[in-house]
Formats: structure tokens, C-alpha cells, sequence
């Protein structure tokens, strides 16, 4: 295989396990707790400076954002614009649950995750958003030009 070839293979694998991550997030969400049970459920996770209105919008949008974000990201359906939104999401997830960087537990040995793992899809992410999606997407193939043969010279 080529370079590029191992880059598209690279960049496939990337984007199947982050969309995939969202997608059974936001399926979860609709189908197994509801949107509404959702969000009455982590009202309480809004940062104070954001007004209610729109954290309560916020929260009933989620689910059903994740689920199309993470099946566009499997097709490679608007991959740049899809990392975006979940970077955008993420970073939120991460300003509601708390510390980022949770290096030490308070309790038993006091060894825990170098970091929260959202920090890790976030990077993910944004890889994604920067790179594209690679020629084994939709992205590649809706966006395909016809290869046209230079004119022949006719002298």
C-alpha cells in the first residue's frame, strides 16, 4: 500500500470509532433515557453563567445532534464541518462534568486516568477536522471530478 493510500485506511479508522462513539451517545439518549428525561437529568451539570433558556436548549438538541454527527462522520459525509461540531461538544462535555485533568482520585491508590477521555475524542476530533476525511468517504466521492484528457492538437 501506499502512503496515501495507508493515510485514507488511517483516516477511515479514525472517524468509524468517534462516530460510532457519538452515534450510540445520542441513540441512548432519544431511545433508552429520552431527550426530555436527558435533559431535566443533567440541568443541574449547566455551568451558572450560561442563561437556563439556552442550556435547556442545549440539551434537548444533543442527542439527536449526536446521533446524525456520528453517523455523517462514519459515511465521511461533511467530516471537517462534523469534527467541528463535535470539538464544540466536547469541550462542552468537559466544562460540565468538571476537571479535565484528572490526574490523581481522591480515594484508594490515587492513581487515576492521566486525563479525562473526553480530552482524548477532542483531539481525535480536531484531527479530523483539519485533515478530512481521506478518499474512502463520501466527502471524496461527492465531491470526485471528471479526469478530462488534455484536447488533442490539431495542427
Amino acid at each position: 500500500m501506499t502512503h496515501s493510500r495507508l493515510t485514507d485506511l488511517g483516516l477511515l479508522l479514525a472517524r468509524i470509532p468517534l462516530g460510532a462513539y457519538f452515534m450510540f451517545a445520542g441513540f441512548n439518549k432519544v431511545v433508552g433515557v429520552g431527550v426530555g428525561m436527558f435533559a431535566s437529568n443533567n440541568v443541574q451539570n449547566l455551568p451558572e453563567w450560561l442563561p437556563a433558556w439556552i442550556g435547556k436548549a442545549y440539551l434537548h438538541a444533543l442527542p439527536p445532534v449526536e446521533f446524525a454527527a456520528g453517523a455523517a462522520m462514519i459515511l465521511g459525509l461533511f467530516v471537517r464541518v462534523q469534527g467541528l461540531l463535535m470539538a464544540l461538544m466536547l469541550t462542552s462535555f468537559v466544562i460540565a462534568v468538571g476537571q479535565p485533568f484528572n490526574v490523581v482520585k481522591l480515594s484508594g491508590d490515587g492513581m487515576g486516568p492521566p486525563f479525562d477521555s473526553n480530552l482524548v475524542l477532542l483531539g481525535l476530533s480536531l484531527l479530523l477536522m483539519i485533515t478530512g476525511a481521506g478518499r474512502l468517504s463520501l466527502d471524496a466521492a461527492l465531491t470526485k471530478r471528471p479526469v478530462t484528457s488534455a484536447p488533442a492538437n490539431k495542427n
